[in-house]
């Protein structure tokens, strides 16, 4: 889609951004719900559905009708429905949701520690790049953030960043909890957790930023 017929597209405003993790196994889920437990707001774990991804985006916001139409309009496809749902995907493949907003949740939830990257091969990073800076149009700023990150691979994905002050002492908790470190770098360590899924630990940036030099936030 061309730059021409996005910027004629109604903005679509997103009220609120959470991940759902997809947990093939009970272990994968014990798992999850250690590593994950002061975030139940913006991540929850899930039983797998058709869609083979290991984890989705899902976007909240006042009109679910609306919203996925104005998706349409921008390139994305419906895939489903599922638990009051919409399932999606981005253009170049990345699974999403968008369902409706019902209000701030109850327990406030520290930002910046929490990440969802959208892994996008390098011959749709531009073309799915434009897609989701019109697609994440925000209301106010909310806890869980969003990066893309160019991958040289032919398919899209997604994987969970967290980043924390103390990345060895978490990576640590990690294995115990049952993961396993697959690869070490200058600001992340990635893993595999128990189904072998991958997702990164990161060190934590004081201004709340993605770490890595190879993710940009959609602008």
């Amino acid at each position: 889609m061309n730059r021409s017929r996005l910027a004629h597209v109604v903005f679509i405003v997103i009220s609120w951004i959470s991940g759902t993790i997809f947990a093939p196994s009970k272990d994968t889920e014990r798992f999850w719900l250690h590593v994950t437990r002061s975030a139940e707001p913006i991540l929850r774990v899930l039983p797998p559905y058709a869609d083979p991804s290991p984890a989705r985006l899902d976007l909240h916001v006042r009109d679910a009708a609306a919203g996925t139409r104005r998706m349409l309009e921008l390139g994305a496809t419906v895939t489903g429905e599922a638990g009051g749902v919409v399932l999606l995907r981005s253009p170049a493949g990345v699974s999403f949701g968008l369902t409706s907003w019902h209000g701030d949740p109850a327990r406030p939830v520290e930002a910046g520690v929490y990440r969802m990257c959208l892994d996008l091969p390098a011959d749709r990073y531009d073309e799915d790049g434009r897609f989701w800076s019109t697609a994440l149009r925000r209301e106010k700023p909310v806890p869980l953030g969003v990066s893309l990150l160019r991958v040289n691979r032919p398919e899209a994905g997604m994987h969970l960043r967290q980043c924390h002050p103390d990345r060895a002492a978490e990576v640590r908790r990690h294995v115990a909890l049952g993961a396993t470190v697959i690869g070490v770098d200058d600001d992340a360590t990635t893993l595999h957790d128990p189904s072998g899924q991958e997702y990164r630990v990161a060190d934590r940036r004081k201004d709340g930023r993605s770490p890595s030099r190879n993710e940009t936030e959609p602008q």
